[in-house]
């Protein structure tokens, strides 16, 4: 099984990875935990991080499709790592194509967005040949939210500010939200599963949190 762990910049995305997979593997399942992009492992990924540092030209005035591309390519670049899973184990990712959908969307009008999904899940799973996901686990988490968890973050590798390009542009936050409720409702991208991170505005505990998306999981594995 892959699972794919999204949402926008804040949302909680490692944290609920290696909660979840910490759980499944004291439980006895085999688990990998990947990170994407691969910031330090692949071309594409080396390149994603010193853009979205500021160190190799402005992000925001290079083509979606070329971005869109480029974070396939680290995925295409890691075909080897993904096909080593065996047959029992749990892949989950920290970031995967549904990401790439969503923050691309978050450069472009609403009305782009179905159009450009659909472009991307060619280029991504027909072209490329990358593996859809099992489940896609979106952390919903409103973009006001977002831009106080991500002030908290701890540093990157990629960047000595406080906030790289994406998570600095609160507009392009707001369209990658929008995109990610739109391929949930039209099972782009593979099968989706939500949890509301704040509802009516209230930021739930990361226990709580963790303990939804294990329930999730579990139900899908004993299916």
């Amino acid at each position: 099984m892959l699972i794919a762990i999204e949402g926008i910049d804040g949302a909680g995305k490692g944290t609920v990875a290696a909660g979840l997979a910490e759980h499944l593997s004291a439980a006895g399942h085999p688990v990998r935990l990947i990170s994407f992009p691969r910031y330090q492992k692949t071309a594409a990924g080396r390149l994603i991080g010193s853009l979205l540092g500021g160190r190799d030209g402005d992000i925001g005035r290079m083509s979606v499709e070329f971005l869109a591309a480029l974070f396939a390519e680290d995925r295409r670049q890691s075909a080897d790592l993904l096909a080593q899973q065996r047959a029992d184990e749990i892949l989950i990712c920290d970031r995967f194509t549904a990401s790439n959908a969503a923050f691309q969307c978050g450069r472009l009008p609403p009305e782009r967005h179905a159009d450009f999904i659909a472009w991307l899940e060619d280029l991504e799973f027909a072209r490329f040949g990358t593996r859809r996901p099992d489940l896609n686990l979106w952390l919903d988490v409103p973009p006001w939210v977002s831009r106080d968890l991500v002030a908290r973050k701890a540093k990157r590798s990629y960047t000595n500010d406080t906030h790289d390009a994406n998570e600095a542009d609160t507009e392009l936050q707001d369209r990658a939200a929008a995109a990610y409720r739109l391929m949930s409702e039209n099972g782009a991208m593979g099968t989706w599963a939500r949890i509301e991170i704040a509802p009516g505005n209230v930021l739930r505990s990361i226990e709580d949190i963790r303990a939804e998306a294990i329930a999730i999981v579990e139900r899908r594995l004993s299916v």
